[in-house]
């Protein structure tokens, strides 16, 4: 690897040290190194998928009832909500004095 950048760095030193091969060393070194990196991680990341360190065994079947509360006839007073509603409605026709 070192050879190969220094190949690179003497090519663009002999036309005067031009930039463009410069850059271009960059890139031929930059995508070596991330296809090295990229082969590394994927070795290890198989590695790890191959010990499964976490074991997850089935979910046991609960056998435990549980009870739903009843419905609740709430009984309710019409007569009450009707004559609140007609106060309600008599204060309404009576409107605001400002």
């Amino acid at each position: 690897m070192h050879e190969l950048i220094q190949f690179f760095i003497d090519q663009a030193s002999i036309s005067g040290e031009h930039l463009a091969g410069m850059l271009f060393a960059a890139v031929v070194v930059i995508s070596i190194l991330g296809i090295i990196a990229y082969q590394l991680l994927e070795l290890v990341l198989n590695f790890l998928k191959r010990l499964k360190p976490i074991n997850i065994k089935k979910v046991e079947k609960v056998e435990k009832i549980v009870e739903v509360p009843k419905y609740v006839d709430n009984k309710v007073d019409y007569q009450e909500i009707i004559k609140r509603l007609k106060a309600i409605e008599e204060k309404q026709n009576q409107g605001v004095n400002l």
